[in-house]
């Protein structure tokens, strides 16, 4: 599933989920009732509503939670009490982790912006229940393996009242976050703020930014409104869902150095591996024939920042290249199967790929056959054998 959102008037939190609600109809009772039963593990009274409403002539879905609840004002409890709801409803690890993050997104820039340590922080708008509802609930709907994207995201201009008085747009904990995003940002189109902390936080999160090469070929289409009516533009924020394709946009990082030792390249090459879809050094011969490597690592748009600032930092060098890459994959699934070896089972994880002809390809996860072959003593190239041997027959 491939969903692209374009955020031409801006971007807030309640933006997204209603977009995603309206993209999505066939999932909204189900998701909205899983979200109001967060209020009651909360004991408040949580009421949510999707209201149809029309922003410059053009229909959408406007979001209104009511609660009772009292806002939350220090950024340490309201993550305690954001993994006490994951866990108590038993949401999978990945929408613990990702709603995690993307409020360590907004409070570190909030510490960042007021200059005080965050667990001294003293929230406002984004300690209301509303930030944790349109978390979960934007990352519910995204629950599936879903590739999604942004275009440039709409700020506004000039000047906005807060509850510290008059603030330059973007306000300066908005503008922090976009400092470690990935997203490109645009000034305008309306006088105002266009772009919230959450909003901006949860995109930089779960998006990646559109590459130019990209084109595509929407099948629904929704509509998430904000709380203003505008004259000179429909404050909406829209969601395409795309047709689904094999081909993915991914970002290639390289550097070429000659100048440090190979024991701290091999270090830089396994950090990197814990945020790349791959990493490798290539031997490169540079000018005046000074021997060196480059070295090249493949991203998803959510992790270029990092993988740029890491290889800064880790090797010194003056320069980064990206740039945009297409990668087709096959379609694949895992599947866990106990294999005997020796007088004992084992539980083997396997990567089942399909052709373009429709054929099947075996390959069983190196961390396993390691695993077993230490514990009986077997090479592992007879332990890889016999498990995919076996796993061929009983695969189907």
């Amino acid at each position: 599933m491939t969903i692209v959102f374009d955020p031409f008037c801006g971007v807030s939190g309640d933006m997204i989920l209603s977009s995603l609600l309206d993209l999505f109809p066939e999932r909204r009772d189900d998701v909205i009732s899983k979200l109001e039963n967060l209020g009651r593990l909360l004991g408040i009274e949580l009421k949510i509503k999707l209201e149809e409403v029309k922003r410059g002539g053009i229909p959408g879905k406007l979001l209104v939670i009511e609660s009772d609840a009292m806002r939350i004002d220090n950024p340490m409890e309201m993550l305690r009490t954001f993994s006490k709801l994951c866990s108590t409803m038993n949401f999978p690890e990945k929408i613990s982790k990702t709603g995690k993050r993307i409020l360590l997104r907004i409070f570190e820039a909030e510490s960042r912006a007021h200059g005080v340590e965050m667990r001294r922080l003293h929230l406002h708008e984004t300690g209301d229940i509303d930030t944790q509802i349109e978390v979960i609930g934007t990352l519910i709907l995204l629950e599936d393996e879903s590739e999604v994207y942004s275009t440039p995201i709409s700020i506004g201009k000039g000047y906005v009242r807060t509850e510290h008085g008059l603030m330059p747009v973007p306000t300066p904990a908005t503008a922090q976050i976009m400092l470690k995003s990935a997203h490109k940002f645009r000034l305008g189109p309306v006088e105002g703020e266009l772009a919230t902390p959450t909003g901006v936080a949860i995109l930089s999160e779960i998006a990646r930014p559109i590459p130019d090469s990209m084109s595509f070929n929407p099948t629904r289409i929704g509509h998430g409104a904000g709380s203003m009516e505008l004259k000179e533009i429909p404050n909406l924020l829209r969601a395409y869902l795309l047709s689904h394709e094999k081909e993915e946009i991914l970002y290639m990082v390289e550097t070429s150095i000659d100048d440090v030792t190979p024991e701290i390249l091999s270090k830089v090459q396994e950090d990197l591996g814990s945020i790349s879809l791959d990493v490798y050094l290539l031997p490169t011969l540079m000018k005046k024939g000074r021997l060196g490597h480059t070295l090249k690592c493949l991203v998803e748009g959510t992790k270029l920042r990092e993988a740029i600032e890491k290889i800064f930092e880790s090797t010194g060098t003056l320069g980064v290249r990206y740039y945009s890459v297409k990668r087709e994959k096959l379609e694949r699934e895992e599947v866990k199967l106990n294999i005997p070896i020796g007088e004992r089972k084992f539980k083997v994880r396997f990567k089942v790929s399909y052709l373009p002809s429709g054929r099947r390809q075996i390959k069983a996860e190196y961390d396993d056959l390691k695993r077993i072959s230490d514990e009986v003593g077997l090479p592992i190239r007879i332990v890889k054998e016999e498990a995919e041997r076996i796993a061929r027959k009983e695969i189907r």
